[in-house]
């Protein structure tokens, strides 16, 4: 899933020619920040079994750079720990055949459940005003640097 903003062209500037490293730490923050708002509401929204579901959601974010621009990734969701998550998110199919021994087996489709996705969807405008707060701050620390 991405967001695109358009017009920041003047930030661009800043976050360039003025303070490259600080901008970049403060991104990282803004995003980090809008990145707990989903993490909470996925904790709240985890299928619960034994509640190891939600206390192994977390956020991971990366930079990469290539061909003029540099992008900041923040990933959501379960550990590997956790790798069922994914099952209930996405949901399975029907499996039937024989393991190595020669038993028959036959795991009945679990529905998609979407916990995460609704997660996103319902926390969605909380986030991006989160960001928009967080680099509104960072524009004008830069500008008032200058």
């Amino acid at each position: 899933m991405s967001i695109r903003i358009d017009g920041l062209s003047r930030l661009s500037e800043m976050l360039t020619n003025i303070a490259p490293t600080k901008a970049k730490r403060k991104m990282r923050e803004a995003l980090s920040e809008g990145a707990d708002v989903v993490q909470n509401a996925a904790e709240e929204s985890a299928p619960v079994y034994i509640g190891y579901l939600e206390e192994s959601i977390v956020q991971k974010g990366s930079w990469e750079s290539g061909e003029g621009t540099t992008t900041l990734t923040v990933d959501i969701g379960p550990t590997k720990k956790a790798f069922w998550g994914m099952f209930q998110e996405f949901g399975t199919q029907d499996v039937s055949g024989t393991t190595k021994k020669g038993k028959p087996f036959h795991h009945t489709a679990q529905p998609a459940q979407h916990w995460l996705t609704r997660s996103w969807e319902g926390s969605r405008d909380e986030v991006l005003d989160t960001i928009k707060n967080e680099m509104t701050a960072l524009i004008v620390e830069l500008d008032n640097t200058r």
